[in-house]
């Protein structure tokens, strides 16, 4: 509301008579507020929710600037109901979709972009910590995706997650023998969380094998199967449309 009242005064010295000599600027009009809050002026907010595009009646655009970033947790949460209105709005029109996703159309690096954008997303893992290693089947030791954790532990360094990301698209679900060396890998780079991200379900074999390596080195576990990744672009349509037509 700040930057829409500051914008409107500007308007109004740049719009002024020339013969106007008040030095003081004019509120803006009571109709022009009114208009705003009541959501008759259309209004686009930048995903950054650093700035915001507002199209007034007394006016033709302003553009609002808040100086900083959301954060990224408040960022989260605003989506995520704006996506459940989106859901709602769809459902009452007779237009609800599906949530299952044409994952045969994705080629390995589209996944593994697809997964990166999932994990910057996430409201406990700093943003600007996640890296993309190479390009898909690259020598990255396992590594597909690296990230580290938004608040670190006050005795130690922030936790540090390392992804696998495997693109399914032939029916079958993701077993044990799919993921080698698990262990040696969380080991060799001091791994303290470790996560799969794959378009298919995960198989028993797979879970148990991952539960006793984990397990045993006391490694956080964050996996998404078919069924997670699919809820969590159905609650992000930014990048479900970004992948998926």
């Amino acid at each position: 509301m700040a930057p829409y009242l500051e914008s409107s005064a500007c308007a109004d010295v740049v719009q002024r008579d020339p013969d106007d000599v008040d030095d003081e600027f004019d509120a803006p009009h009571t109709g022009s507020i009114v208009g705003f809050l009541e959501g008759r002026n259309r209004a686009w907010l930048h995903a950054s929710g650093v700035f915001a595009l507002v199209e007034g009646e007394q006016f033709h655009q302003l553009l609002l600037v808040e100086g900083r970033p959301i954060a990224p947790t408040a960022l989260d949460s605003r989506v995520k109901s704006i996506a459940a209105l989106q859901s709602r709005l769809l459902g009452a029109g007779g237009l609800s979709q599906s949530i299952r996703c044409a994952w045969d159309t994705l080629n390995d690096e589209q996944f593994e972009e697809l997964c990166y954008d999932v994990i910057r997303l996430h409201p406990k893992i700093e943003t600007s910590s996640v890296r993309k290693l190479g390009k898909s089947r690259s020598r990255d030791g396992g590594r597909d995706i690296v990230a580290f954790e938004a608040r670190k532990p006050a005795d130690g360094p922030p936790i540090k997650w390392i992804f696998q990301c495997k693109l399914i698209t032939d029916g079958r679900s993701l077993g044990g023998s799919r993921l080698q060396d698990v262990g040696d890998m969380l080991d060799q780079y001091n791994a303290q969380g470790f996560g799969v991200m794959t378009s298919a379900p995960i198989d028993a074999t797979l879970y148990d094998k991952l539960d006793a390596v984990c397990g045993k080195r006391s490694i956080l576990r964050r996996d998404y199967s078919v069924l997670e990744l699919e809820r969590e672009l159905h609650a992000r349509p930014a990048i479900r449309a970004r992948y998926f037509a």
